[in-house]
């Protein structure tokens, strides 16, 4: 997974993303889990085929906001040594699309449930390969 240098720019396709993400790295393994959880419209997985840098840009910018809001609502409760910002960006993509994973693990306890529903809050989404080759939120 690419690590940030000074920011999104460094992988984002048009070199901006409004609103810098609070966590950088939590974006990162956001969109890092949609891939490792999607499939093709063939049904063949996109891991291996893609990486984060694969993303159009207007789904980074989706991915930042969600990221953002969902961070500014429960910063008190991810905020805690122990567990990576990385690890609360995979279980947010996992919860939001409910998943079994998203925020069971016992280092989350005892507020995992309600990163749970806040997640939930946010509805489902689906990693889609547009007709330019780019990976798109549905």
């Amino acid at each position: 997974m690419p690590k940030w240098k000074k920011g999104p720019k460094d992988w984002s396709p048009s070199g901006y993303i409004p609103g810098m993400p609070v966590w950088p790295e939590f974006v990162d393994a956001y969109l890092e889990a949609s891939i490792l959880s999607g499939d093709d419209q063939s049904g063949n997985p996109l891991f291996g085929r893609y990486t984060i840098s694969d993303f159009a840009q207007e789904a980074v910018d989706k991915a930042v906001r969600d990221s953002n809001r969902f961070i500014d609502k429960n910063m008190k409760l991810l905020d805690k040594p122990g567990i990576a910002r990385s690890q609360h960006g995979h279980e947010f993509w996992m919860a939001r699309n409910y998943h079994d994973a998203g925020f069971r693990d016992r280092r989350y306890v005892p507020n995992g449930h309600i990163l749970r529903e806040t997640a939930g809050e946010f509805g489902r989404e689906q990693v889609i390969v547009g007709g330019d080759d780019k990976l798109r939120f549905l």
